[in-house]
């Protein structure tokens, strides 16, 4: 007979009062393995000296074999009964592990025996520690409204094409508690249930994921693993869906401010507008996907707008007054129903909001413009020559061990991958380009160009892809650009800004002396070929040379790679010097967006900040009392007298880099001054861009082959939710420690043991 313990039953009254201590997590060598899902209170802990069996002792002449299951301690807590298990159970390692002096060494401990823990065979026995957690049962306490409207709109499109289909109604029930209703539901296998997910999220389909769990089980003898038909595995991802949102439920319902970016996929049949979401929990900034909606030709921005709200809805009620941001690519596109969309969310939420147009996109259309200026130039022609040949060689690829990379014309980043690889090769690539004389033989100009380019677009890469970061700030991506156009100002010596009319400009040679040589110029900056040539001696050897021998040899050739160095240089600095992120409603450049580390507020005034609340009031009072606003100011206050009066500490916070990410910034200060972490982080949550959003596309790539044409909304949600629902996991943990949540309803996921 199976009995099963719900957690909620260990909460029965206690024959004592003692609570249990933290301490003795780390003394004792123990781990939390259950908490109460309303108070996070610590209802069960179990030995960590366990895990690694118990043969500290020896077992010769002893008639029953020592037991090999993990010891779990429970209310009344007795910290003799875990010492004299500790004593006659593991003796031996507890001496070692009693005679470290520090936690860390202590954490360290448990990672080195893990580290010898022998690899275990797949056949499993009933006393098997993974044949144990197959019998741990997966409950879960769902929202009644992400059921209904979340779940079922990812179940309409839910048909396996004949294959067994779960239903929604059989599997979620609803309960009525008081007036209180939700749903609940259960998975008897959390071995089954979390092997499920891993395999989905690296991207297997669910057909196959069912085949997997088969062979695995049959031909290696796994049998803790079950049977899992395509049904089940339907019906665990859909699980999946509904515990990753009720734990975002929970973590909207309690912080004050949280930003969305949304960018617009049509790599599918179907369209989809996604959206992630960025939020601070515990002074650290996470950004995850949110969802991916399908975008109908019969969608309007208005039906969009409302897609989307009644999604938060669902999510967070009160999401109006919580969303502090929306981040856009600002393709031309936005124009229409997307920037529709993003006004609409705008005038729907409180004052204060942020609107962002992504910086590594507007760098993106930047570059882009200049190379798409230099499609009518003969370098991007033999450009395209020489690698469609080259890609055609297959004796020259296996003698180079790779195949040249594709050259797109469309995308810049496609030219820099290329040059890199034709630099790499150039020696061999030369002689096969004499011995065969093919038409596309590429001219001693070209090369230098490969080179020039390479230079130039290497430089830009780097930052580009620094802007790209999950945790990226606004704050940051500005330092970044203007880092990068100070950057290719000097190594182009690229003067100005300065007044147009001030400036004579002109790239006509044939009327230049040498007292008045050419200038190309545009947004009021400048290079003459006097900065080109100081630009040309600065590169590598092969550059130099051979431009000083062109030079006399073949001066039409010179002046045009001269040229073409003073577009790239010029267009790329005018260019980053006019990027502006932040947007008001009419989607005008602005620059309100207030600081959010400890060194950007060095030089923050109290004044500023005092704007800032009035700013931001209505939106902190819907997650704030009017005590907890008056702490905050409180918080500040204290703040700006110890950068007054600690010499030190104003120190250690200038050594910060400008690029220091959010969580590192108030780490060592997020203890002292939390509320002022909670407020500054929701402003922090702001996207400074879209390039994450894109991400999430790819999945359609890799999701999607021949064989899964017909990917739907139902199973590229699920492969999302599946790849982030170990980190859901972590920041449900992360909040049970720092505290009960705002919401006592909100409780996630958390574990029945089935008894056999």
């Amino acid at each position: 007979e199976t009995k099963v313990m719900d957690v909620a039953s260990l909460t029965a009254p206690n024959r004592t009062n003692a609570q249990f201590k933290l301490a003795w997590l780390d003394k004792y060598g123990l781990i939390v393995s259950a908490r109460d899902p309303r108070t996070s209170e610590i209802l069960s802990v179990k030995c960590r000296f366990c895990e690694f069996g118990r043969g500290d002792r020896n077992d010769e002449g002893r008639k029953r074999k020592r037991t090999e299951r993990v010891k779990y301690f429970g209310r009344p807590w007795r910290t003799d009964n875990m010492q004299r298990h500790l004593k006659n159970q593991h003796s031996e390692r507890f001496k070692e592990y009693s005679q470290l002096d520090s936690s860390s060494k202590r954490s360290k401990y448990f990672q080195k025996l893990e580290a010898t823990r022998p690899f275990a065979s797949l056949n499993r026995t009933r006393n098997d520690p993974l044949a144990a957690f197959a019998k741990v049962q997966v409950i879960l306490d769902i929202s009644k409204e992400i059921v209904e409207v979340i779940i079922a709109e990812l179940s309409r499109d839910c048909s396996t094409n004949g294959e067994e289909s779960a239903n929604r109604d059989k599997m979620f029930t609803l309960v009525d508690e008081g007036g209180c209703k939700h749903y609940e539901a259960s998975w008897p296998n959390r071995l089954q249930f979390e092997m499920v997910v891993s395999y989905i999220a690296v991207g297997v389909s669910f057909r196959q994921c069912s085949r997997i769990a088969v062979v695995t089980k049959e031909n290696k003898g796994f049998s803790p693993m079950g049977n899992i038909s395509m049904g089940k595995v339907v019906q665990i991802v859909r699980y999946t869906c509904a515990l990753n949102y009720e734990v975002l439920r929970g973590i909207l319902a309690n912080v004050w401010a949280f930003s969305i970016a949304m960018d617009g996929g049509t790599k599918a049949t179907v369209p989809y507008l996604d959206c992630r979401l960025r939020f601070v929990v515990g002074g650290k900034l996470f950004n995850l996907h949110l969802v991916a909606l399908p975008m109908y030709e019969s969608h309007t921005g208005e039906n969009m707008f409302l897609l989307i709200s009644q999604f938060l809805s669902a999510l967070c009620p009160n999401w109006r007054s919580k969303l502090i941001s929306v981040s856009t690519d600002g393709a031309s596109n936005m124009t229409g129903r997307y920037r529709d969309v993003v006004t609409r969310l705008d005038q729907a939420c409180l004052d204060g909001f942020y609107s962002i147009w992504c910086g590594a996109h507007q760098l993106d259309l930047v570059v882009q413009a200049i190379f798409v200026r230099m499609l009518d130039s003969s370098f991007v022609s033999s450009l395209q020559a020489v690698t469609g040949h080259l890609r055609r060689q297959q004796s020259l690829c296996r003698e180079l061990g790779s195949q040249c990379p594709k050259f797109v014309d469309t995308r810049w980043l496609s030219i820099e991958k290329l040059v890199r690889w034709l630099i790499k090769n150039q020696t061999t690539l030369v002689a096969y380009m004499n011995d065969n004389q093919p038409a596309c033989k590429p001219t001693l100009s070209w090369w230098i160009m490969v080179y020039l380019v390479y230079d130039f677009t290497e430089m830009i890469n780097e930052v580009f892809t620094r802007l790209q970061g999950l945790t990226t700030l606004v704050s940051t991506q500005e330092t970044l650009l203007k880092q990068l156009e100070n950057q290719l100002r000097r190594e182009g010596h690229v003067k100005g800004p300065v007044v147009p009319n001030e400036l004579v400009a002109h790239t006509d040679w044939s009327s230049c002396d040498s007292s008045h040589l050419p200038v190309y110029s545009k947004g009021g900056f400048y290079m003459g070929i006097m900065e080109a040539e100081e630009h040309i001696r600065n590169r590598m050897l092969f550059v130099r040379e051979n431009m000083d021998s062109m030079k006399r040899e073949n001066f039409e050739e010179y002046r045009k790679i001269l040229l073409s160095v003073q577009v790239m240089y010029v267009d790329v600095v005018a260019g980053i010097n006019k990027i502006t992120v932040e947007r008001d409603r009419s989607n005008r450049r602005t620059t309100t967006l207030p600081p959010v580390l400890p060194k950007q507020l060095l030089t923050f005034s109290r004044a500023q900040f005092n704007d800032l609340l009035i700013l931001q009031k209505r939106r902190i009072l819907e997650s704030m009392s009017e005590e907890q606003l008056g702490e905050l100011e409180q918080e500040y206050k204290q703040f700006k007298d110890q950068t007054y009066q600690e010499r030190g500490f104003v120190e250690m916070i200038e050594r910060m880099p400008d690029s220091t990410a959010f969580d590192d910034a108030w780490q060592t200060i997020r203890m002292k001054y939390p509320l002022l972490c909670a407020f500054f982080g929701g402003i922090a949550s702001v996207f400074p861009g879209t390039s994450t959003v894109e991400s999430d596309f790819s999945i359609i790539g890799w999701g999607k082959g021949d064989s899964r044409a017909s990917l739907t909304n139902f199973s590229l949600e699920g492969i999302l939710q599946c790849k982030q629902f170990d980190v859901l996991q972590q920041i449900q943990a992360l909040m049970n420690e720092l505290g009960p949540p705002r919401e006592a309803s909100s409780k996630c996921l958390y574990i029945s043991y089935s008894l056999k």
